[in-house]
């Protein structure tokens, strides 16, 4: 159980508010509540994901042995939280293992002169590892990494490009999962929304959702798979596919662009259109309605990261590592039987 300073001041509030709300006592508002109950568990949750690391010991024991690692990270970031939550297991890991951690954008148009590259091309910068966030499918940077013969780890990925080891969640299913709680309720006109196939996980979940589909032997026309801004995907499927009954967004951040289209068009959810997503955001935790999202364990995923790239740190026959954690699907209102 974490500290009431601890529970305090990651949500910042005081120690005696956090110490009402855990012993019931009035004074404390329903919905303050709620949030020290939740940071509560995402503290637990955090303790529970160091003590897996905890039995690896420091990489180096003073100051002047600490290993250097880079951590490359999207120029553009879709959501904040996501990014936050996987650099927060990150860091934690770094410093239960002594690493020296930086971080820099990963942009394949940066100048010669930006740091990203002045890491990789400087000899005195260089560093012994490095961390890659990215969803593309093609990260050029990972070239240059493996000609340096860096040890790297993708992180939030769930494939391996040849050499390089990754953490993440298995996309395909997790997308099969939350098609067949769509399926479960009696949908069938389903359609699937946003995402670039550029970004891998957009065609990991296209392909779970096709694989849900296909075992109802339903195949679905092509104008049920609109790509793109969530916005205008939504106004897509309303104008061309009045048919449908639920639809799997790609991510949060395309889902809470299409709710209000849909809402607009007289698609009450989940009344007329059930909506389900991934990521498991706050954004969709909190909207009108609440939606179903499968829910990723970033912190552990960043930590999950440090720890392999350690390893292989520390074996140098160890080339790479595939480690896969669960996700979890969280039901909300958005999801109903379809009516009639």
């Amino acid at each position: 159980m974490p500290t009431v300073s601890k529970i305090a001041e990651f949500i910042g509030v005081s120690k005696s508010t956090v110490s009402l709300a855990l012993n019931d006592k009035p004074g404390v508002s329903t919905e303050m509540r709620r949030q020290i109950l939740r940071a509560v568990e995402a503290l637990r949750l955090q303790e529970d994901a160091v003590d897996g690391v905890l039995g690896l010991p420091a990489v180096a024991t003073g100051p002047q042995e600490r290993k250097a690692v880079v951590v490359f990270h999207p120029p553009v970031l879709q959501s904040s939280q996501v990014f936050r939550e996987l650099l927060m297991g990150i860091q934690a890991g770094a410093d239960l293992l002594n690493l020296h951690l930086r971080l820099t954008a990963n942009d394949p148009a940066a100048l010669p002169t930006h740091v990203s590259r002045l890491y990789l091309e400087e000899p005195e910068l260089r560093p012994d590892g490095v961390l890659v966030i990215g969803a593309r499918r093609s990260e050029p940077v990972l070239a240059r990494i493996g000609e340096l013969g860096l040890p790297c780890v993708l992180v939030a990925r769930d494939g391996c490009e040849p050499g390089i080891s990754a953490v993440g969640c298995a996309e395909r299913p997790a997308a099969q999962e939350v098609t067949n709680h769509l399926l479960a309720l009696g949908h069938r006109a389903i359609a699937f929304l946003g995402g670039d196939l550029a970004y891998r996980y957009t065609g990991e979940r296209l392909a779970g959702y096709q694989a849900a589909l296909a075992a109802q032997e339903i195949v679905p026309p092509e104008r049920w798979i609109v790509l793109g801004d969530g916005a205008a995907a939504a106004q897509r499927l309303v104008s061309e596919s009045p048919e449908i009954t639920a639809v799997v967004c790609v991510n949060d951040a395309h889902a809470v662009a299409a709710l209000p289209v849909f809402v607009a068009a007289g698609w009450q959810v989940p009344e007329r259109l059930s909506m389900v997503s991934f990521d498991d955001t706050d954004e969709v935790r909190h909207s009108n309605p609440a939606l179903t999202s499968i829910s990723y364990p970033r912190y552990q995923v960043g930590l999950w990261s440090v720890r392999v790239l350690v390893e292989q740190l520390r074996e140098a026959q160890l080339q790479a590592v595939r480690v896969l954690l669960r996700t979890r699907l969280v039901p909300r209102t958005s999801s109903a039987m379809p009516r009639g």
